[in-house]
């Protein structure tokens, strides 16, 4: 079939800066932290080690918290030890916030003020939805706060939405001492249905897609190996009924079947039935379209144009209609059907006698070949059989010489 393809101050501790992005600062404070800890846990008791850190992180870090109740904890120093751990962590979430929310938060209540800012946050919200499926927590948030500065335009609304934001930051992030384990937990919590809702998002977001169907002719330069059938007595029996009703040689039709979709050789005993029935496309999920090749693969693939190409054997619809005339387009999906009408083409194509059935001629093998596919692709149309050959790369290397191979160890395997 012929297709057409185409960021300075003196400091006790640290040396001399100038101009110390906060990002810097905080990096030196962790690295003099790091070394404070080897020292104290080296050379000392944890529990004058953990004194000494604890002394250093309230008078250099300004990590306001009373530690003193961890002295009653199990041994000396643990509960210092977890305390401290505890205002790390805290100290670190506040530097995120204020280096990093806080900013884009400050951003986004500025920008929603003026209405024709709210609108393009509100538009950009909708586009990453619509586009961006995957992201669509951030174009949710972009289009409640954008709807925030349309609706909050005179004042009233923006000013108690913005309270409230800042309001809900400062009590998670700059929390008591005595509330930092549960702060920890809620920011756990929060973490957790973050992911969940992502996670729920693509998942429902991956219903709407169609599956990314792979090019079903096979063009490597070599033929694909031979494989047992995962329902072997099925397929090949089909096949060879297919065949023998045509009076082609069986093993032919599966090498040109190989070549052309061989995922048909990873079908299940229930998905060869099923693919068999009438109409099975219509009530079929999107994977099982994929699995039975009834998509358009030039609309999935764009290497040809004017024609629509599907079906376990991919027929253009113009040669469906040809060797299958009382039968829509649509069945192409069909298995049986697909096999029937490749039978029929191979035999027109071959040129051989009503009664020759089997153990046709190399030369008559690939000029069956080359009629299926429009080419003996891009090295095998030096030695096409037929004038012409276009060398279309959409056949691969040589998809004559592929078929051929294909076809005689067939043969060993099945025998005519």
């Amino acid at each position: 079939m012929n297709r057409e393809f185409q960021n300075s101050e003196k400091r006790e501790v640290f040396p001399q800066e100038k101009k110390v992005s906060p990002l810097a600062s905080f990096f030196k404070k962790t690295f003099y932290l790091g070394k404070e800890i080897l020292k104290s846990f080296a050379l000392k008791s944890i529990k004058e080690g953990t004194k000494r850190l604890v002394s250093f992180l309230v008078k250099k870090l300004g990590i306001k918290a009373a530690l003193t109740a961890a002295g009653t904890a199990i041994a000396p120093g643990i509960g210092t030890a977890v305390a401290l751990f505890l205002n790390a962590i805290l100290f670190i979430v506040q530097k995120i916030y204020e280096h990093l929310i806080k900013p884009v938060v400050l951003f986004l209540v500025r920008s929603i003020k003026k209405p024709e800012r709210a609108i393009m946050i509100v538009a950009a919200g909708l586009g990453i939805i619509i586009f961006f499926p995957g992201a669509s927590i951030l174009g949710v948030s972009l289009l409640g706060f954008g709807g925030l500065g349309l609706l909050g335009s005179a004042g009233g609304i923006l000013k108690g939405a913005a309270a409230g934001i800042n309001s809900f930051f400062n009590a998670i992030l700059f929390p008591s001492a005595s509330t930092a384990p549960i702060t920890i937990f809620t920011l756990v919590i929060i973490g957790i249905l973050f992911i969940s809702t992502f996670l729920i998002v693509i998942t429902t977001a991956a219903a709407f897609i169609l599956p990314t169907a792979p090019v079903p002719r096979h063009i490597s330069p070599t033929p694909p190996s031979i494989i047992t059938p995962a329902c072997e007595a099925d397929l090949i029996n089909l096949i060879k009924k297919k065949a023998n009703d045509n009076c082609v040689p069986a093993t032919l039709l599966m090498a040109i079947s190989r070549m052309e979709a061989g995922g048909v050789w990873s079908l299940t005993c229930e998905e060869i039935e099923k693919f068999s029935r009438d109409e099975w496309w219509k009530n079929a999920s999107q994977e099982e379209l994929k699995r039975g090749y009834c998509y358009d693969t030039c609309a999935a693939t764009g290497l040809c144009r004017g024609t629509t190409v599907m079906g376990p054997m991919q027929f253009e619809e113009q040669t469906w209609k040809t060797y299958m005339p009382t039968y829509d387009p649509m069945n192409r999906c069909r298995l049986d059907l697909s096999f029937e009408a490749a039978a029929k083409k191979i035999k027109t194509d071959s040129g051989t006698t009503p009664l020759n059935c089997t153990s046709w001629a190399e030369e008559t093998i690939r000029k069956v070949a080359q009629r299926y596919c429009g080419s003996c692709g891009t090295e095998g149309c030096k030695e096409s059989p037929l004038p012409g050959d276009p060398c279309s790369p959409a056949c691969g290397i040589d998809y004559c010489g592929s078929v051929l191979i294909l076809y005689k160890e067939y043969q060993r395997l099945y025998g005519n």
